[in-house]
């Protein structure tokens, strides 16, 4: 699986490459075919700097050049972004010019009118621009998200819990000390009865973990009933699970590995390994009916799985509340487009019976520094027994 994983990301990188090339072969038709300002080779130098950076700062990374590297990594998380809203504006400007010539018989380019070129390369520039930089305000920009979920069982002599879920904090490059104390002290303010992390606390590696500082600010988490986790498929991508349940528990987290476990004699959490485990290193994690094996199915059940991709399993297993983060809402418009025809339930509150099932956003951010038609968010469960 490791072997195909990185065919894949070969695959990935040849595509990106290959399409940047497209932009900028526009880049260059649209600014400078017809001017003399700046030499081609020249072009193409400066250009190719913007998609290599990212790949650069790879290498960086394993020397003492910090500053360097993080202005690398920035810039090619930032081209990421530009690119694909250039690529799509590209596109539509070939088709309307491709319809043009087809339907006047034009054999001139509009572009190549004299300067609409280039007042068209500059509207294009400042709109994406401008996305940019609306994107990486949204970033930081939390949202406090409320759902009420009524869950028709009793909870022993609780009538209703108050719970705090976050996912997908990312803790790494752009996440750090800062975002988790404002983290901990949003979660704090609601005095949560219980509190989630439903998976991906951690982004490339566990370094940022081993943060005496992060492990304390996260330490700072107060609830009745305690703070639970699960391994999402960055944590299962860092091959050091073991190291991180170690670091959550002294943290004061309650890492569930495949685990259900009874709270307060009242209701049941529990908690999956995530998918990717079975993905990337062929190993099965226990399917919902083996994880609630044996447990009293008339007290309220509440599973965190990081992926939202067993909606119907859960659902057909008694599951009354399934937690769920993983696709960031695609983060980036279009991308949502995408996650919303992967997932039943990509993002927000789905009923499916009695059964409910929560997707968030998530807190931090993979990749680009940016959320356009997404936001960071923590969200507030008032969940009433009945």
């Amino acid at each position: 699986m490791k072997l195909a994983f990185y065919i894949l990301i070969v695959l990935a990188v040849i595509i990106y490459l290959l399409l940047n090339y497209y932009i900028g072969l526009r880049g260059w038709q649209m600014l400078f075919l017809k001017q003399s300002i700046i030499g081609k080779r020249l072009y193409w130098c400066l250009f190719w700097i913007l998609p290599a950076s990212f790949f650069i700062s790879r290498f960086t990374a394993m020397l003492p050049v910090g500053s360097l590297n993080f202005f690398l990594e920035m810039t090619g998380y930032y081209w990421m972004a530009a690119s694909l809203y250039l690529l799509i504006i590209i596109l539509i400007c070939d088709f309307i010019r491709f319809s043009y010539r087809t339907i006047f018989k034009e054999k001139r380019r509009i572009s190549y009118y004299k300067n609409l070129g280039i007042l068209i390369s500059i509207i294009v520039i400042v709109l994406v621009a401008a996305l940019l930089i609306y994107g990486t305000w949204n970033t930081y920009n939390l949202k406090i998200v409320k759902y009420d979920v009524d869950i028709k069982k009793q909870a022993g002599n609780l009538e209703s819990l108050n719970a705090v879920m976050v996912s997908d904090v990312h803790l790494g490059t752009l996440i750090g000390i800062k975002q988790v104390e404002k983290m901990v002290d949003n979660i704090n303010k609601s005095e949560p009865d219980i509190v989630i992390i439903a998976g991906d606390l951690i982004d490339n590696d566990i370094k940022p973990l081993k943060d005496p500082q992060i492990i304390w600010a996260l330490s700072r988490i107060r609830s009745m009933y305690g703070v639970y986790a699960v391994l999402g498929n960055h944590e299962i991508y860092s091959e050091d699970a073991d190291v991180i349940k170690s670091l959550m528990e002294k943290a004061g987290i309650r890492l569930l590995i495949d685990e259900c476990i009874n709270i307060n004699d009242s209701f049941y959490i529990a908690g999956r390994n995530d998918s990717a485990i079975e993905r990337f290193y062929k190993e099965e994690r226990k399917n919902i009916k083996d994880l609630l094996n044996g447990i009293d199915i008339t007290k309220p059940v509440i599973v965190i799985d990081h992926q939202p991709n067993s909606i119907d399993e859960a659902y057909s297993n008694g599951v009354d509340l399934l937690l769920s983060g993983h696709t960031h809402k695609g983060q980036i418009f279009p991308i949502s487009l995408i996650t919303d025809a992967l997932f039943e339930n990509d993002y927000g509150y789905l009923k499916k019976g009695n059964m409910s099932s929560i997707v968030s956003s998530g807190y931090g951010i993979w990749g680009p520094p940016l959320r356009i038609g997404s936001n960071s968010e923590i969200l507030h469960l008032r969940i009433k027994f009945k």
